[in-house]
């Protein structure tokens, strides 16, 4: 079934692992200039999901 992503919905990609790292590779994760966090910003972040709704099945259980 599918279901626009809300904004606010995703910290970004590694938030979880903040409690695991050790102070300079969490700043190193956190880089707002690193590649991984640009590319979300002006990529991922912009793709307009609506068009790709019709590859989602209505009852949201295609295999059952």
């Amino acid at each position: 079934m599918f279901r626009k992503t809300q904004d606010s919905s995703q910290s970004d990609l590694f938030s979880g692992f903040g409690q695991l790292l050790d102070d300079k590779k969490d700043k190193k994760l956190n880089d707002p200039k690193a590649w991984y966090n640009i590319f979300y910003k002006y990529f991922i972040s912009r793709i307009d999901e609506e068009k790709f709704a019709i590859l989602f099945s209505s009852t949201g259980r295609p295999n059952a």
